[in-house]
């Protein structure tokens, strides 16, 4: 169970989890065409102009920390993780890409300040995928992202949905109730059949509670996988590619009505007030 009295032990499971997948995940990003359109969608959104320092919370194998080193070369950009496993993979990758604009810390958010400069703020910080499903405390962790950024800084935070509804549909017309409803639940088992991770997920208005709480201003939100397959769904995009093209200009109609909120993830983006230069 996610519990904040007891986050390095829950951290340690996290990390355990992630180390079976560190390289598979790097794999599957390559191989997913969902996946890889998710992500490259994310990153548009990362708009700062000349940020020198970028903060990837949940970095994994660290594809988005070698992307954004390589776009901003004059920046340092930093990855966490709770998996070693995953920050070995990553600081691999990135010296086998010649990059020395990035650090990685095997760590997780809320004792991240110890293991840097004491004056050491962001121009971004981003999470991608999903990583704030498995902090301890997402009201803790809002607090420390608006303690991390710059003023004039910008957060690109993705989420795990609670209240996907074309899952629901289709698993309850497969009579898959307890399918239909794994993710409405205090805690969420996660994606992998075989091994399990206790998480949570959030609704879009429990996502903006925690941050209204804070300093930061929400500039932008979205859903991704309202009508169009999700990124483990990819065999529909292979079998059907016309009609998924179809659901996938639905989903980009639908992000400007009410259903925005009914897919498989969701992305806001924050700013916070002032001038950090």
């Amino acid at each position: 169970m996610v519990d904040t009295k007891n986050t390095t032990e829950y951290y340690k499971e996290v990390g355990d989890y992630f180390d079976i997948f560190a390289k598979q995940h790097h794999e599957k990003s390559d191989t997913n065409q969902i996946l890889s359109g998710m992500r490259d969608s994310f990153r548009t959104y990362v708009t700062h102009p000349a940020p020198k320092n970028i903060l990837d919370i949940g970095c994994g194998p660290g594809m988005d920390v070698a992307h954004f080193a390589e776009k901003y070369p004059s920046a340092k950009v930093y990855g966490i993780d709770v998996s070693q496993g995953m920050i070995d993979y990553a600081a691999g990758m990135c010296k086998a890409k010649n990059l020395s604009n990035t650090q990685f810390i095997n760590t997780g958010i809320e004792e991240l300040r110890q293991h840097l400069q004491e004056d050491l703020k962001f121009d971004i910080v981003y999470v991608f995928f999903g990583a704030l499903n498995t902090v301890s405390s997402l009201d803790e962790a809002a607090k420390i992202i608006d303690k991390l950024l710059k003023p004039g800084g910008q957060a690109v935070l993705t989420f795990v949905n609670k209240y996907y509804l074309s899952e629901f549909v289709v698993n309850m017309l497969k009579l898959r109730p307890g399918k239909a409803m794994a993710r409405w639940g205090k805690v969420w088992r996660g994606y992998s059949n075989d091994y399990a991770l206790d998480s949570k997920t959030y609704t879009p208005a429990r996502i903006q509670k925690a941050f209204n709480n804070t300093g930061l201003q929400l500039q932008k939100r979205r859903g991704y996988s309202i009508f169009y397959p999700a990124w483990f769904q990819a065999g529909k995009l292979k079998k059907h590619p016309g009609f998924c093209k179809i659901l996938y200009k639905v989903d980009r109609m639908a992000n400007k009505t009410f259903l925005w909120d009914n897919g498989e993830y969701t992305l806001f983006v924050y700013n916070k007030p002032g001038n950090g230069l």
